[in-house]
């Protein structure tokens, strides 16, 4: 048991210095990533037609009526399009809209909902990345501060243990 508590404080000790420099860099690549799909393109419009393709071709009715009732729509490019209940020998193409009574697409309200959602997913990575760098930098200013340059508490101690306390929340 002490051996492999060892190996995995040994393992933290080697990591974390690498981990530390390399952290900044997760946010920021996952709000360039999301930005890909907040942007309108090819292929943001390509991945929702294939989503839309798997779950017609699996017959997933709780999929397609979920996506249907929730955006309010019927189809996928059109009215007739893919659309739930499923055409077959008894249920015609038309029997979304006369069931439901929706009067609209699908591809252009779910595609709004993804370029949102990527928006926002962008904006939280960005906010993150900052709120990570600007620790960083006000971490690093305070290790290069000299206990001169602090003024000493009143009477709670000396100026290096008011820096030791300042650094130890960041």
């Amino acid at each position: 048991m002490a051996i492999a508590a060892r190996a995995r404080k040994r393992t933290l000790t080697f990591v974390a210095p690498y981990l530390r420099y390399f952290l900044p860099f997760l946010p920021f690549a996952l709000f360039i990533l999301s930005l890909i799909y907040a942007v309108p393109s090819d292929l943001l419009s390509c991945s929702i037609e294939s989503q839309w393709v798997s779950l017609f071709r699996a017959k997933n009715e709780d999929a397609v009526r979920g996506i249907e009732n929730a955006l309010r729509c019927c189809g996928f490019n059109s009215l007739h399009d893919r659309a739930w209940p499923f055409p077959s020998h008894d249920v015609d193409v038309t029997a979304c809209e006369r069931t439901l009574g929706y009067t609209r697409r699908c591809v252009d309200p779910w595609r709004n909902q993804e370029q949102v959602a990527a928006g926002l997913l962008a904006l939280a990575s960005l906010f993150n990345w900052i709120l990570l760098v600007t620790c960083e930098v006000l971490q690093y200013d305070m290790w290069l501060l000299t206990p001169s340059d602090v003024p000493a508490s009143r009477g709670c101690g000396s100026a290096a243990e008011s820096i030791q306390a300042i650094s130890c929340r960041f």
